[in-house]
């Protein structure tokens, strides 16, 4: 988790990064938050986990798989966390406060709380 939790839930979750549903895979997972998972929560990753994280960081850094565009003022990126891999890369941010960047992020969901994790 990245603390976007409500105050009283736990600061790890447990969840399935695979799901599949006789049609769709689904993924649900940052490789870098399962690992901080299991370091929070002071236990062991077994090697078969392990593995599977080394090969999807091998996976996700093939930039021959990437598409890489600029979002511009007025503009909105809109994606499904469960469908596509994406990542935001570094910028540089104006100095006047006037010109700072205002990036607003919201998750959609039918069910759940308004949290990040519902």
């Amino acid at each position: 988790r990245q603390a976007e939790h409500a105050p009283e839930d736990p600061k790890v979750a447990l969840a399935p990064p695979l799901l599949f549903d006789g049609q769709r895979l689904r993924a649900r997972l940052s490789v870098a938050l399962v690992r901080k998972g299991y370091a929070l929560a002071d236990r062991q990753m077994d090697a078969e986990l392990a593995e599977a994280l080394d090969v999807l960081d091998d996976v996700l850094r093939d930039e021959s798989l990437w598409v890489e565009f600029l979002i511009e003022r007025g503009q909105m990126q809109y994606l499904n966390n469960h469908e596509t891999a994406h990542f935001r890369s570094e910028f540089s941010d104006a100095e006047a406060p006037e010109r700072k960047r205002h990036l607003i992020r919201l998750w959609y969901r039918n069910a759940g709380r308004t949290f990040y994790n519902g």
